[in-house]
């Protein structure tokens, strides 16, 4: 399952690392981090191409303060799935390139 650069590059990356592909690798994030993740990932949209756009600033402190909540987690999961990757025999890791 591969993610091809296009328009819908951070969606589909977004939405696949969401997905357990169990036993090839569990889901990345959990399921409950999604929608901060999607809206950071709309406003990193918005902010690159929405040129003379006036940002909402209130929605902006939103996202900021869901972010600040969410980021932990995100750093937690993400510390959880590396360690996870050290139990997973070397055959069954396609992300490892054998020596």
């Amino acid at each position: 399952m591969r993610v091809w650069p296009g328009p819908r590059f951070f969606q589909e990356l977004l939405r696949k690392i969401f997905l357990d592909l169990t036993p090839l690798r569990p889901a990345v994030l959990p399921a409950d981090l999604q929608r901060d993740l999607n809206d950071l990932r709309g406003f990193r949209h918005v902010f690159r191409h929405g040129y003379g756009i006036d940002l909402d600033i209130e929605r902006l402190q939103r996202l900021v303060t869901r972010w600040r909540d969410a980021s932990p987690n995100v750093q937690r999961a993400l510390s959880l799935l590396s360690t996870g990757r050290d139990s997973v025999p070397p055959r069954s890791r396609p992300w490892c390139v054998s020596a």
